[in-house]
């Protein structure tokens, strides 16, 4: 079976002192000063007044006394697929020690981190027959959207703790801005684009990182062979080939990540 995994989104925390932020709010404003691989932006969160971005790491602060932590971090997906989480954790780490700040690995945090596979297979067949397939799951709020009567995209979500999508990541590829570089990891793992790709992702915000008393990337592979076991068994799609739905067989994709992925690559 053709399964692409992959980490897909990261997020990180730190809190700054003063001097760090009075460096950036200067360097926000004098232009002139900033080296040629970082540049100023003044949008992308909420909370955070002001950032720079620099090939797909996005720093984003505020300069409230209030707000701790005062500066969120995000690696962009493509970036990550490209270069790879260690090689842009280190760039980040060298931005930050730029602003001043030091051993900054020594006090970021995992905020988010989302694990994706994605599936040359049709997840809209299983969606669309509750008669011959279950879709198992422990969480509510459930919010589907539909093209043409067929389902294009489903979210299981409880609370901001984490959240489960299956969608059709392959339309979604070719039709949202900055998300062709998908096809190129895809053809580079032998997917055929003229066949649909399905993704199922999981969302794991801090919330639920806190619960396994993960603060860094390294503390997440510590014990992600615990977390993945639970995650498959959070939400799945199983036959309708007993009475019973505990004892129903889980359709291939999800038996075979049971089978083969305890670990994302």
């Amino acid at each position: 079976m053709l399964v692409c995994n992959s980490v897909d989104t990261i997020c990180l925390t730190i809190h700054l002192d003063d001097a760090a932020i009075s460096f950036m709010d200067m360097l926000q404003f004098n232009h002139g000063k900033l080296p040629s691989w970082l540049w100023p932006t003044d949008c992308g969160v909420v909370r955070y007044e002001y950032g720079f971005v620099s090939d797909g790491i996005s720093i984003y602060y505020s300069t409230s006394k209030k707000l701790n932590p005062n500066c969120y971090i995000r690696f962009s997906s493509e970036i990550i697929q490209r270069e790879g989480y260690l090689k842009v954790y280190n760039r980040c780490c060298r931005i930050l020690r730029f602003f001043g700040v030091e051993r900054p690995g020594r006090t970021m945090k995992l905020s988010q981190i989302d694990l994706a596979f994605d599936f040359q297979a049709d997840f809209s067949v299983y969606l669309s027959n509750s008669r011959d397939y279950h879709v198992q799951t422990k969480l509510g709020m459930a919010r589907t959207v539909e093209v043409n009567s067929v389902v294009a995209w489903k979210l299981w979500g409880k609370s901001n703790s984490y959240k489960v999508r299956c969608y059709d990541k392959l339309t979604e590829a070719k039709e949202k801005s900055g998300k062709l570089y998908w096809l190129a990891v895809w053809e580079a793992q032998g997917f055929d684009l003229e066949k649909p790709i399905w993704r199922v992702e999981y969302e794991l915000r801090r919330e639920f990182l806190k619960q396994w008393r993960i603060n860094r990337f390294h503390d997440f592979i510590r014990v992600q062979l615990a977390i993945q076991k639970m995650l498959f068994g959070l939400w799945n799609i199983k036959n309708r080939d007993d009475s019973n739905v505990t004892r129903c067989s889980l359709v291939p994709e999800f038996q075979y990540l049971v089978d083969f992925f305890p670990r994302i690559s």
